[in-house]
């Protein structure tokens, strides 16, 4: 027996028997995402209802999802099995939360839409921004994690040449993962943990700021009781290394 049931009423009495087939609506989806779901304590095709639920299993409060391959909703997940308890809190058994590649911004404060981790090349420059001046690296290594509009850096750059770098000119570190945030007047700030090989006064600190809608930052050195000044190239130096630990909210 074949029941065919569309537009989807509020009641189906399945008083006689349980059916072979229930179409609820038409439905279009890739095999195992959840276009459709729903949340059971247990779900078994021995209760009569094979056909439309699929091979169930015993997951407490494990997640119900539609197969777009099959037409029903199945349970088969096991021991990775996400659950959604009665409190409303959802455990990721498998301890993994996927995130598209390209963010699917929200405009709503309270949602987390973006997580990524990965590396990126930064360059020294003069005030020309140009990557293609001879600098030569000892070490030129970029570290981020992003978790949505923060983005946590780590670098390493030391040079073995200043190429035809002007040293006369401000010193710039570029290559960042993602622009910084576009608010005019909205400059962030940074640490610079180590530094070896600079040629900057005995005592003065270095420290770094980012400008606003950029892909790149300034070191700075604490060179006066007024405060900080743009480093100059030379004093970074051929040989200077600087290791930097900073965030920085993005340009979303």
């Amino acid at each position: 027996m074949t029941i065919h049931v569309t537009p989807i009423p509020s009641t189906i009495d399945f008083s006689d028997a349980a059916p072979t087939t229930v179409t609820l609506a038409s439905q279009t989806a890739a095999a195992g995402t959840a276009v459709l779901a729903q949340r059971g304590d247990h779900l078994h095709a021995s209760e009569g209802f094979g056909d439309l639920f699929g091979p169930g299993s015993s997951t407490d409060n494990g997640i119900v999802r539609y197969s777009g391959t099959t037409g029903k909703l199945v349970q088969t997940y096991t021991s990775n099995a996400p659950t959604i308890s009665d409190a409303g809190v959802i455990a990721l058994t498998s301890g993994q939360l996927g995130f598209p590649a390209t963010v699917n911004l929200s405009t709503d404060a309270n949602t987390l839409d973006d997580y990524e981790e990965g590396v990126f090349t930064p360059y020294l420059a003069d005030n020309s921004g140009s990557a293609s001046e001879g600098q030569g690296y000892g070490y030129q290594i970029g570290h981020y994690t992003r978790v949505g509009n923060i983005c946590a850096i780590s670098i390493v750059l030391g040079l073995s040449s200043l190429g035809t770098l002007t040293t006369s000119e401000f010193t710039r570190i570029y290559g960042l993962p993602f622009p910084t945030m576009e608010t005019a007047g909205f400059e962030q700030a940074g640490s610079c943990g180590q530094a070896t090989g600079l040629a900057i006064t005995a005592g003065h600190a270095v420290t770094i700021s980012f400008p606003e809608n950029v892909s790149r930052l300034y070191p700075q050195v604490f060179d006066s009781t007024a405060g900080t000044s743009r480093m100059l190239i030379s004093e970074y130096t051929a040989d200077g290394k600087v290791i930097i630990q900073a965030t920085y909210e993005v340009k979303d």
